[in-house]
């Protein structure tokens, strides 16, 4: 998935989801099963559109969400809503106007795998 966020007053990600998915939904790359190569084009994409952003050109994603089906080999572009007026982030208003804890937020830790200590250094 590839989206530019807040940007041309496009909607943040917080307009997008303003409640986390309950932890047990949630699961990182290696669990979820992203293969390594997806991350390749969607990062080359990722790039694309920083450099659009810094050059002041128009964002390709920017109020769209991309899709890349990799085993397909195809693309699909879906039209989001808007910048919400509501939203606790970037309203006129704002409520949340400090970084959040990821893990108090998600309700899980950022990363829940440990590295296994292979050889003794010291």
């Amino acid at each position: 998935q590839l989206i530019v966020y807040n940007y041309m007053n496009g909607p943040c990600y917080r307009c997008l989801y303003p409640t986390p998915p309950p932890p047990e939904t949630v699961t990182n790359c290696s669990d979820g099963g992203v293969m390594g190569a997806v991350t390749g084009v969607i990062g080359s994409l990722q790039a694309m559109e920083a450099i659009k952003i810094i050059t002041n050109n128009l964002s390709s994603f920017c109020g769209k969400l991309l899709l890349y089906d990799a085993f397909a080999g195809s693309f699909r572009s879906i039209k989001l809503r808007g910048r919400q007026s509501s939203c606790l982030v970037c309203s006129e208003n704002p409520q949340i106007t400090k970084l959040q804890d990821y893990e108090l937020f998600c309700g899980s830790k950022a990363t829940d795998k440990r590295r296994r200590k292979i050889w003794n250094l010291y």
